[in-house]
């Protein structure tokens, strides 16, 4: 590639921007050696596969759009030369400063900054400058896309070691975070989320991972603030801080909604391994919450009014010091909700200064038994088929909004009813194949349907005015009933049979038959389908009494009255279809 040389005439008068200079002095490589302004309204485009190097602690201010997208095979790498006091955030050298979108208004650019199959490691947001954001930092109206993109070693002096949003919509997805910290070397003040800080807006974390990330105060991977994000299908593995080491959510009041997520082994020092709440509500739904430490609140630890609702957890095998804990209370103000999850202890395991009598909140519909995972020992949380987690989860769950995939990817709604847990079992689907001869309907209609396996089907025929049913063609048999019943097991295909009715008066009258005449215990009348249907029946005294009526389907029945109970005498058996009425005398011996 030869080299190009790239200098942006409009220098913007801001604390802390330089002159831009973009020199790339050797293939695929983008040698930074000042800061980097990009104006409103204009874009810059780093291609596939460039190593972005630089040479100082600079960073890339973006008003306008960048557009950096690499592939699968040539990611673009965002990198420093010198990472020597990389860790010591107050100090403004080591490491480059980031990337920093910033808008002040909502003039937008009509394209969104794309970050794409890119890697940025050793980037420090310090005390002396921006603080918040190691390696990105999205401030204001300015919306930004993160895709497949790995974020390793980054730091910040207070908010987000890796990403921090504030006020935007911005969605990261598919990228995986780790070794990330929001740290101050003299623990001057609490730090905030070791991969991500949200505050403000409606941003979107999906489908990510991360692990060994680290806080100095609250949500070793993730936290948020006053904010309304939509976090769902990420993996929370292995981090740390001293309140919430997965997730710490404080001033939060809304429907911010986590879902589908996988948090695990994280470790907290002092309150909620998993997550902590501060004066916090959000819907925590079909979330796995599992093996993860605190001194207080193994799983989960609410102070300061929190009251969020979970639903379709599973929350189990979190521990603290004197042993198994998985919620712990610490105010009697605080009321979380829990419906529908499978909570190991029960309600009488919770811990803390709200609990038993002072308990403000809702419990109800959990279980608290095995969830029976598919490989746990090696991280497979996915439910076995006897899981009495399956099929048990919160009847409105669609209404919450709970993604439409699981952790797996797999269809989030597979059953008869939603799973508790991050990971949905996945049914068998059987095709039911439903056609017609005849003069008539089925219900549900003629037509290919889909059901899971197991699922019990009820099938009816309908005939048309003038037609009868005659029988259903099974794959196991024919069947007369007009209502059929089975469960599905595989492809099944079934006719519903019609026939034309005779309703001649004459040939009526001579079709049906009464047996045995003269009766000594029970009578069968026996009918024609061709007949029409229903058929009323009445059974008279000889004086007119009514001691039998019933209205039937079958072309064959055993009246069910006992006429060894009455004198015997003289009866009359009156039939009745539409317009057209038989009378016959039966004596009884």
């Amino acid at each position: 590639m030869q080299i190009i040389t790239k200098t942006f005439a409009k220098i913007i008068a801001i604390s802390l921007l330089l002159q831009l200079a973009l020199v790339i002095k050797a293939q695929d490589t983008l040698h930074v050696e000042s800061h980097i302004f990009i104006p409103q309204g204009e874009t810059y485009e780093i291609p596939a596969g460039t190593v972005v190097f630089f040479h100082g602690y600079y960073h890339i201010w973006v008003e306008g759009t960048l557009l950096a997208e690499g592939t699968e095979e040539q990611p673009i790498l965002f990198t420093a030369a010198d990472t020597t006091l990389l860790h010591n955030t107050h100090l403004g050298e080591g490491g480059w400063m980031g990337i920093r979108f910033f808008a002040e208004d909502e003039n937008r650019n009509t394209v969104p900054s794309l970050l794409k199959h890119c890697i940025l490691e050793f980037a420090k947001s310090s005390k002396i400058d921006f603080q918040h954001g190691g390696a990105v930092n999205i401030t204001g109206p300015i919306d930004v896309e993160i895709d497949f993109c790995t974020f390793r070693y980054n730091y910040a002096y207070r908010m987000g070691g890796a990403v921090y949003m504030n006020g935007n919509n911005s969605r990261i997805s598919r990228s995986y975070f780790h070794n990330n910290n929001a740290v101050n070397t003299e623990y001057e003040l609490w730090t905030y989320g070791g991969a991500i800080f949200v505050i403000a807006g409606r941003p979107e974390i999906s489908r990510c991972r991360f692990e060994e990330n680290f806080a100095s105060g609250i949500g070793g991977a993730l936290a948020v603030e006053t904010a309304d994000p939509h976090v769902f299908n990420n993996v929370i593995h292995n981090n740390i801080s001293p309140l919430g080491g997965g997730i710490g959510i404080l001033r939060v009041a809304g429907t911010n909604l986590y879902s589908n997520n996988l948090i695990t082994n994280n470790y907290s020092e002092f309150f909620g391994g998993g997550i902590a709440f501060i004066d916090a509500s959000a819907i925590i739904a079909n979330n796995t919450i599992l093996n993860n430490y605190a001194a207080y609140g193994g799983g989960l630890y609410f102070n300061e009014k929190s009251s969020p609702g979970f639903y379709n957890c599973i929350v189990r095998d979190n521990t603290v010091y004197t042993g198994s804990n998985q919620v712990f209370i610490w105010d009697s103000q605080s009321a979380p909700e829990f419906y529908n999850c499978n909570m190991e202890g029960g309600f009488d395991a919770f811990d803390g200064g709200a609990v038993g009598d002072g308990f403000l909140g809702v419990y109800q519909n959990n279980i608290d038994e095995d969830p029976m995972f598919e490989n746990p020992e090696i991280g497979i949380y996915s439910l076995l088929k006897d899981s009495p987690s399956k099929d048990t989860g919160y009847e409105d769950s669609f209404e919450l909004g709970v993604f439409y995939e699981d952790l797996a990817g797999n269809p989030r709604f597979s059953g008869p009813a939603i799973d508790m847990g991050a990971f949905e079992f996945q049914y068998n689907y059987f095709e039911l194949l439903l056609s017609v001869q005849g003069n008539g309907e089925t219900s549900p209609g003629s037509g290919t349907h889909s059901f899971y396996e197991g699922a019990p089907v009820k099938v009816t025929a309908v005939p048309d005015e003038g037609a009868y049913f005659m029988h259903w063609l099974t794959p196991w048999g024919n069947h007369e009933n007009d209502t059929l019943q089975f469960e599905i097991s595989e492809d099944t295909e079934i006719t519903a049979v019609f026939g034309a009715l005779i309703i001649n008066e004459e040939t009526w009258a001579n079709q049906w038959k009464v047996f045995p005449n003269p009766v000594e215990d029970f009578i069968q009348l026996h009918l024609p389908r061709e007949m029409g249907f229903p058929v009323n029946i009445s059974l008279l005294t000889s004086t007119g009494v009514t001691i039998f009526r019933s209205s039937i389907k079958s072309h064959e029945l055993t009246i069910p009255f006992d006429f060894r109970q009455l004198p015997a005498g003289m009866y009359f058996l009156t039939v009745r279809t539409g317009d057209m009425e038989k009378t016959i005398r039966i004596l009884k011996n």
